[in-house]
């Protein structure tokens, strides 16, 4: 079941209050057995998550708005695993995930001239980890590993957006202050787009993403394959956060009613996690670093008549991940899927 409701409230022409709540809560159960097999396993997940947002939007003047906003979120997740033989419990795994949420920001917006807006602000966020692992069976040895972490981030970012009769570019930066960890990281990135001729739009971007809070992805789980992440904060099991270099470049082009966009990436992530019972013999605590390569290009084509649009959208891509302490060689991510297209 999920609930939500939001409201919106104007009290002045300058001003404009917005908040909103939403709730879920899931419950899934898989019983696998066979004829004539003593031996059963029950998976159970329980899924629960909580949010809220408030904001505050101000119009100070024609050029220049300001908004400030709080945003709280929750998120629960249990995960229950057991296997059953001649009613012997031989395997118990049980996994629990906890995070809290919350982030105070502070923005504004003024538009210099016609053409060019300059944005920025400061937000606080506070994050909070709570997980248990624990891994029973009589034919291995126990494993247990729990943590509660938090972490507070502070936020400075400014953006630019420059759009003339034949170009356009944003770009900006974002620099975070990890006290934990007493580390400033920063964040750029620039989008450009230029017009060669009439309809015909060159495209390119580029940045750098830190993500401080990121799935523990685990092979070699339960019976049952199915995607249930295990959320921490980067530091639990890694020094460093998680580092994302994503390039692209691509063209636009738009007349008469067609619409083609076209656009090949590449992207590194370092600062990987993962989670591998079946070798918790070779690697200790059972967790393991690595990083990934995505490349690919994507591809949107579009015809509209007075009546109809046609849609084909084409992905072409290719996602590796490589932890040297599980193989020395690269292996397919969860998420690889060569071909994707619809229409």
């Amino acid at each position: 079941h999920d609930w939500n409701a939001k409201v919106l409230y104007q009290p002045a022409n300058n001003l404009l209050l917005k908040a909103g709540i939403y709730k879920n809560y899931h419950r899934f159960q898989y019983n696998l057995s066979f004829p004539d097999d003593p031996y059963h396993t029950r998976d159970i997940i329980r899924v629960k998550t909580d949010a809220m947002h408030a904001s505050l939007d101000w119009k100070v003047s024609k050029k220049w708005c300001s908004s400030l906003s709080f945003l709280h979120s929750s998120y629960e997740n249990t995960y229950d695993f057991e296997g059953e033989e001649n009613d012997t419990l031989l395997t118990d795994y049980f996994q629990f995930n906890d995070i809290f949420d919350q982030t105070f920001s502070f923005s504004n917006s003024y538009q210099l001239s016609s053409k060019l807006t300059i944005n920025g602000g400061y937000d606080y966020n506070v994050k909070r980890v709570n997980f248990t692992l624990e891994n029973k069976s009589p034919n291995e040895p126990d494993f247990l590993d729990t943590d509660v972490e938090a972490g507070h981030f502070h936020n400075l970012f400014t953006s630019a957006n420059y759009k003339n009769r034949k170009w356009h570019i944003n770009g900006g930066v974002r620099t975070t202050y990890y006290q934990e960890q007493n580390k400033w990281v920063s964040s750029p990135r620039l989008n450009l787009q230029y017009e060669i001729m009439d309809g015909l739009k060159l495209k390119a971007e580029g940045g750098i993403f830190h993500q401080f809070i990121s799935q523990l992805r685990e092979y070699g789980g339960g019976v049952l394959e199915i995607d249930n992440p295990l959320w921490i904060i980067n530091s639990t099991e890694s020094e460093t956060a998680q580092k994302a270099q994503k390039v692209a470049a691509g063209f636009l082009f738009h007349k008469k009613g067609w619409l083609l966009d076209m656009e090949a990436y590449y992207t590194r992530t370092t600062g990987l996690t993962t989670l591998s019972p079946l070798f918790n013999e070779l690697i200790p605590r059972a967790f393991s670093k690595g990083s990934s390569n995505t490349s690919g290009v994507d591809m949107l084509l579009k015809k509209r008549w007075r009546s109809f649009n046609f849609w084909l959208n084409y992905s072409l891509g290719k996602i590796t991940y490589l932890f040297p302490e599980i193989t020395e060689n690269s292996f397919a991510a969860p998420n690889d899927i060569r071909h994707n297209g619809s229409i």
